[in-house]
């Protein structure tokens, strides 16, 4: 009496349950933000190539525009973080190979590396959920549910963008390292690091998140700092090999982005990372284009 009661909901099938959601509204199709990063799939894949010109423009839907992407010599290169791209590679060349139509391989593709990693976020949610969970606290499995299902989480989990497993990546991480004590050896915080130092690679917007999760390493298993930092430091490290691969300079100042119509602009001093606008901040909090608790306004309550 007096305390809440949790509803359990087994793990497969909140799993079953989150990927077939995902996957009876996952696209088959290619818009302007996932072109970049798909063609450079395909380019590695199938020709073993960082340039994507010869695909950029021939899988984006007729709808849109191709933009997002930087041009050196000639040539045109994603200018999104590479991650996901060189993961998916191998299964987009896999499933082109077996003659199926483009349109299924998108779906495919995305279904694997932008479903999945939803579904498996949300087991690692509702894990940590029963870990700090107290009597009279909002169930984990209501917490992730509306996650799922209530946040823009789901909406990017049905394109081929890099959210989903960006967050896959950094709440692993969080959860390796809040799972780690000072006793136990270093062998699961280096896969912290790994995965925090992923992130950014996976997306350039999220190069933040790296020292946020260190910083929690250091409050949480301070004698475990030093492998969490060299491990992601490595992972790190493969971002300016990548810049010199492309361009052949490690430290391009400028990382250009083309506009829908024919306006040139930069996305910030160095792999899209810039100096933070104060008006940015609002816009993104509560701006009625993309203003996050706008979009998603149950997210209030978590703030709470």
């Amino acid at each position: 009496p007096g305390t809440a009661e949790m509803t359990h909901i087994d793990e497969r099938s909140l799993f079953v349950g989150i990927l077939l959601s995902v996957a009876l509204l996952t696209t088959c199709f290619i818009s302007t933000n996932e072109a970049p990063r798909f063609s450079l799939a395909l380019a590695l894949g199938n020709d073993g190539e960082l340039a994507i010109d010869k695909y950029l423009t021939g899988i984006i839907h007729p709808a849109y525009n191709a933009i997002d992407y930087s041009e050196h010599n000639d040539r045109r290169f994603s200018d999104k973080g590479p991650l996901q791209s060189f993961l998916a590679a191998p299964v987009v060349r896999l499933v082109m190979w077996t003659g199926v139509y483009f349109e299924t391989a998108v779906y495919l593709t995305t279904l694997l590396f932008s479903g999945l990693p939803l579904a498996l976020t949300s087991i690692l949610i509702l894990r940590f959920g029963h870990k700090v969970h107290r009597p009279g606290d909002v169930a984990p499995e209501t917490v992730v549910l509306a996650y799922a299902f209530c946040t823009p989480a789901f909406y990017y989990a049905t394109m081929f963008y890099s959210s989903s497993l960006t967050s896959l990546l950094a709440f692993a991480s969080f959860y390796l390292v809040f799972t780690t004590r000072d006793e136990h050896g270093p062998g699961w915080i280096i896969i912290a690091g790994a995965l925090a130092g992923a992130t950014g690679l996976n997306d350039y917007a999220a190069l933040p998140i790296f020292p946020c999760l260190l910083a929690f390493c250091l409050m949480r298993v301070p004698r475990r700092v030093l492998p969490f930092l060299t491990s992601g430091l490595i992972v790190l490290s493969l971002l300016p090999l990548y810049q010199y691969a492309l361009f052949g300079d490690p430290f391009m100042p400028t990382y250009g982005s083309h506009g829908v119509f024919t306006d040139v602009h930069s996305q910030g001093a160095y792999m899209g990372i810039g100096i933070i606008k104060p008006e940015a901040v609002f816009g993104l909090a509560l701006g009625p284009s993309r203003g996050l608790f706008t979009i998603s306004p149950l997210l209030i309550v978590a703030v709470v």
